[in-house]
């Protein structure tokens, strides 16, 4: 069996609890149905799924809030970083962690949204309750 990376597993975890079918995922990410089988079923606890559509849209719209809120605090730490005043009075570990804190965490959710598509054009639930299309 090949190897994949946590992140991979974790991406395949995450499309199936958004509503994404075993064989959609598999033919998205390349890798063997069967592999995506003993994934999800290995995992514990087991992968809970959202299968209501009105919680689906609710995820969609916390999604997207947080997205706005994330993007939000990431420009205010891009102009702090961007004060020379600032600069000088932290530390270097201090100026990486606070960009680290904000920028990756809302970049990995926005990637996440864009990866919603798959190669055959089926949208992920999540992205069709709206978060992510164009409206």
């Amino acid at each position: 069996m090949a190897d994949y990376s946590p992140a991979i597993k974790a991406q395949v975890i995450s499309d199936f609890a958004l509503g994404a079918s075993k064989s959609s995922i598999a033919r998205k990410y390349g890798i063997p149905r069967t592999t995506v089988i003993d994934w999800l079923s290995s995992t514990e606890p087991p992968v809970p799924t959202v299968t209501d559509n009105d919680l689906r849209a609710e995820l969609g719209r916390l999604v997207g809030e947080f997205l706005v809120t994330g993007f939000t605090a990431a420009i205010a730490v891009h102009r702090l970083i961007a004060d020379e005043s600032y600069l000088r009075s932290a530390s270097p570990t201090e100026v990486v962690a606070l960009y680290r804190s904000v920028t990756a965490r809302v970049l990995d959710v926005a990637e996440a949204v864009v990866r919603g598509e798959s190669e055959d054009g089926d949208r992920l639930p999540l992205l069709a309750s709206g978060v992510g299309a164009e409206g």
